[in-house]
């Protein structure tokens, strides 16, 4: 659907953000629309298959 386009778009932003800085959770989330870190953490790891700390941390991420 055009919503889970769009949710999956923005998640894709935040990943980037999260790879290419030491941008805090919350701003990520507030940069890429969702109303909380906790709202990204629980789309993120349902998408990308671990939470964001977890998946930045990893040097073998790769986007969906």
């Amino acid at each position: 659907s055009p919503m889970q386009h769009l949710k999956h778009l923005r998640l894709e932003k935040a990943a980037r953000l999260l790879t290419g800085s030491d941008t805090q959770l919350a701003d990520i989330a507030e940069a890429t629309g969702f109303c909380n870190e906790f709202h990204l953490s629980r789309e993120f790891r349902r998408v990308f298959g671990k939470p964001p700390g977890r998946w930045r941390a990893d040097p073998d991420r790769a986007l969906p």
